[in-house]
């Protein structure tokens, strides 16, 4: 709640004239049209873009100075009186205060305002070579744009200012746990007198030593009141509610209320520009804190006063992004009315919302630039801006600054800019597998690449529609390629959607969950985005912001504790001991500071395992265990911890039992690297005498023995042998099989994640393209997805020179995207690439087939490799 006796609400009552349109109509502010923005389904704008027209006639107006306050007007205000311009603002996003002067107050005042929508903004004029003109992207936008690039309205609220020059002025508050320190510009005469119940006040200064400090858990609200006097009587008086708090960064972690605190949370409140009436807020902020979110992003789309109220109420905290949206385009950093705009509007919003203790953050906006700007080296100079826009906030608002949600570019400046360095991952989406995550420990080790808290914004893009199935659109190259890639067709069920989904978030954030250590940075994880948690999450009806099931992996894995079982052997043998790592993180600062806590883990109703452990507050444990599992008892296994009989965490693990196999004899292999599961007999080293039907030549072996007796394979095959060659590694032995115009390839990551640059693209699944083929007996299509060990199934491919008609492809991947494919720009192809992993090519009365799938590496440890090397060893 916050009054302000000198501000009246000033929403009713207005005409307006839409662009293009011949008759006004009544309308009540907030007002908007076109203000829908970005998002994954297909919308064009419904109504005419232009300039449209508010009118407002002012009649039985109050005494004294009187002013207009707009808290925001998309994008461009010209404001008269009585027909002669008073004002003008340009910035969607800015609140503003107009005086109105020369009022007749005869009841016939006519307001006017002439409001132009972002998309008939003029541009900038172009200029010969600036620097940012190396973007391919570059836009010559004058202000920030946010998410809504077409939106125009007096889309948030206007009020009538009273006593205009005799009031409150830039009022700020600090608050730590048990203290509130307020400064605001004072007029001439007056004095500012606080009030709070049960509280010692000195001055503007308030002590409340047995305050309930403010947190998600415990959104405690206290109502302030303050009393602007002159000659002893009072001429203003606010009352707001508020909050005792304290949210710091502390070596390299955030602290909430004194109390080092892991972050976790939720990406992308709906388009929270539209003007939404209260009881739709409410309700969407009620659902997100239902299923445990603590703190969200509103991404570029900088809130207003009616959602952050409830932001307070409700204890979800806040980071508070600013309108740049630079994925969609690059804003003209080089211009110095672009930079002018952008910083007036960042601090005009600073002082207008900093009163809210949900805010947690301010982010100077997204993604600013991206890879083509970055390897145009550009990042240099935008840095430099980026700092200094966080110190012309720091002169408003102690609070942390991010720079660049994303912050692409950063490792190649050498300054640190800005007190929170926020990531976006796509890995195992766009770009990258799981088993990539491996390469993130090393950015977020304390002190070694950044000293700012690390936090993840953004990560497991699967999004889907409100059928649960993936979000395909014809016009988007990146989604259907990537569909392609991560799923292997464009046709997947909702149910099949919904659990590579499921998946993605699950290992992402228990790869996270590991590095939540007192060595690392990371300090926070919270996922995107808003179509991925409600199905219709803009319909205000009882169908509404209906939960999706990803909800379930949430609440799972990113609770206040978090219990995980690690393992990377889940295709198990029949009848084998599961060995897991059990891991557990308290984070829960509503549980004893020291827990004692009880794990049980249960196959269906079965309990392998019960034990009591101990672990501190922002610590964790880990502990080697051996799992009894039996096929019979199905294959989901829960891990559940107990606190004084209530659950406190609960998490899933999916295995899935193969029976073992015996390797049969009669074939030769040559295994050099020692890898292949098979007897002595069948090894050897000597190529002159192959009295066998079947010659392996292992993982790794093409060496200077290979090269030199490279005919007399050939000769094996062309008589009716089947020479198999498994996974070699690129070098000057491999690059031409046998001579056969086939070789083996590396291929590289693209470029998009800091820690991710020359990496090897590994694939962490496959798709059958030819499941009649031998080497698939008894294999089927989700066989092939995350091998044992490191969760991947192949790291090079095969490169054929031309492919023969009789050729047979049984395993290959589709490539997903290239590097000029990484933002959303058009893209001339449509068609994925793919690699080949599996090739069988007849050769005279036989065949050779080239497996570069890790069928050899992993034949002793992943049951399905145990399978295609037997089929691949038999007649």
């Amino acid at each position: 709640m916050y009054k302000d006796s000198t501000l009246i609400p000033f929403n009713d009552h207005w005409s307006f004239k839409a662009p293009g349109a011949q008759k006004e109509e009544n309308v009540t502010l907030p007002h908007a049209w076109n203000d829908v923005g970005w998002q994954y389904e297909e919308w064009q704008p419904d109504k005419k873009p232009g300039t449209g027209i508010y009118t407002k006639q002012l009649q039985n107006l109050p005494a004294g100075d009187l002013a207009l306050k707009f808290e925001g007007v998309s994008a461009y205000a010209k404001i008269f009186l009585n027909g002669k311009i008073i004002a003008e603002n340009l910035g969607a996003y800015k609140p503003f205060v107009v005086p109105l002067e020369e009022l007749k107050r005869d009841g016939h005042d006519i307001l006017k305002i002439e409001v132009t929508d972002k998309a008939s903004l003029p541009l900038l004029q172009a200029r010969e070579q600036t620097e940012f003109q190396k973007s391919p992207r570059y836009k010559l936008w004058q202000i920030p744009l946010g998410s809504s690039p077409f939106a125009g309205g007096i889309w948030r609220n206007v009020m009538l200012v009273q006593n205009a020059n005799c009031r409150i002025d830039d009022l700020q508050i600090e608050s730590s746990v048990d203290e509130l320190n307020i400064s605001a510009k004072i007029p001439a005469g007056c004095k500012l007198i606080p009030e709070m119940a049960n509280a010692r006040i000195s001055g503007l200064r308030i002590h409340k030593p047995d305050a309930v400090a403010w947190s998600p858990a415990h959104p405690e609200l206290h109502m302030l009141k303050l009393h602007l006097k002159k000659n002893g009587k009072t001429i203003q008086t606010i009352e707001m509610e508020t909050a005792f708090m304290e949210f710091t960064i502390r070596n390299s972690e955030f602290y909430l209320n004194g109390k080092p605190y892991f972050l976790r949370g939720q990406n992308g409140f709906p388009h929270c520009n539209v003007p939404h009436d209260k009881e739709y807020i409410s309700r969407y902020v009620s659902a997100v804190k239902a299923q445990g979110v603590e703190i969200s992003r509103f991404h570029t789309e900088p809130p207003s006063h009616a959602w952050l109220d409830e932001c307070d109420r409700q204890g979800i905290m806040v980071i508070f992004e600013m309108a740049i949206h630079g994925s969609v385009g690059c804003y003209p950093f080089d211009r110095e009315e672009f930079l002018a705009n952008a910083e007036a509007e960042m601090i005009a919003l600073v002082r207008e919302y900093r009163r809210h203790p949900s805010i947690v953050m301010w982010s100077l906006g997204n993604e600013m630039i991206v890879s083509s700007e970055r390897d145009a080296g550009l990042a240099p100079i935008l840095f430099e801006i980026l700092d200094s826009w966080t110190h012309r906030l720091h002169e408003y608002d102690p609070r942390p600054v991010i720079p660049s949600s994303n912050g692409d570019g950063v490792d190649l400046v050498r300054r640190n800019v800005g007190d929170v360095d926020s990531v976006h991952q796509y890995g195992g989406w766009y770009v990258e597998t799981l088993r990539d995550l491996i390469n993130y420990e090393k950015i977020v080790r304390k002190n070694d690449t950044t000293f700012q808290p690390i936090i993840v914004t953004e990560s497991v893009a699967a999004y889907n529609n409100d059928e649960g199935l993936f979000f395909i659109r014809g016009t988007d190259i990146r989604q259907n390629k990537v569909v392609r890639q991560r799923m292997g067709k464009l046709d997947g069920t909702a149910e099949e959607d919904q659990a590579v989904q499921a998946f993605i978030l699950k290992e992402y954030a228990e790869t996270l969950w590991r590095l939540r250590r007192p060595d690392s940075a990371l300090a926070g994880y919270i996922p995107f985005g808003q179509y991925t948690w409600f199905a219709r999450p803009f319909d205000k009806g009882p169908e509404g912001i209906r939960p999706k099931v990803i909800w379930e992996t949430y609440r799972r894995v990113l609770g206040p504790c978090h219990i995980q079982l690690e393992c990377w052997n889940r295709h198990v043998f029949a009848g084998d001991e599961l060995p897991v790592t059990l891991r557990f993180y308290h984070e829960n600062v509503e549980l004893p500071e020291d827990l004692n806590m009880t794990v049980v883990i249960r196959q269906n109703r079965l309990i392998l395992l019960q034990k009591t452990f101990q672990v501190r507050y922002h610590h964790s444990f880990a502990e080697m265990v051996s799992l009894p599992v039996s096929e019979p008892n199905g294959s989901l296994l829960t891990a559940t911890a107990y606190y004084e009989g209530d659950i406190i965490a609960e998490n899933i693990l999916e295995i899935k039992f193969y029976p073992h196999q015996e390797i049969p004899g009669g074939f030769l292999c040559y295994d050099p690297a020692q890898l292949l599961p098979v007897p002595p007999p069948c090894r050897t080293d000597n190529f002159d005498n192959l009295n066998t039907k079947i010659l392996v030549l292992g993982p790794f072996s093409f060496d200077s023995k290979v090269e030199r007796n490279a005919k007399r394979l050939l000769e094996f095959a062309e008589s009716g042998g089947r020479l198999v060659i498994l996974e070699q590694n690129p070098n000057g032995y491999t690059e031409n099989l046998l001579g056969s115009g086939i070789g083996i390839i590396r291929k590289l990551q693209p470029y998009w994640s800091r820690w991710a640059k020359n990496y090897t693209r590994y694939t962490d699944r496959a798709d059958l393209t030819c499941s009649a083929h031998y080497s698939m007996k008894g294999v089927g299509s989700s066989d092939l997805e995350r091998w044992n060990i490191d969760t991947y199934l192949a790291s090079c491919y095969i490169s054929a020179e031309n492919l023969l008609p009789d050729d047979i492809v049984v395993l290959s991947v589709c490539d997903g995207l290239a590097d000029s494919e990484l933002m959303p720009v058009k893209h001339p192809d449509l068609e994925p690439d793919s690699s080949i992993l599996m090739l069988e090519r007849r050769h005279g009365c036989g065949s050779i087939l080239i497996c570069q799938a890790l069928v050899g590496s992993k034949s002793k440890c992943d049951p399905v490799a145990t399978v295609i090397f037997k089929n691949l060893v038999s007649l």
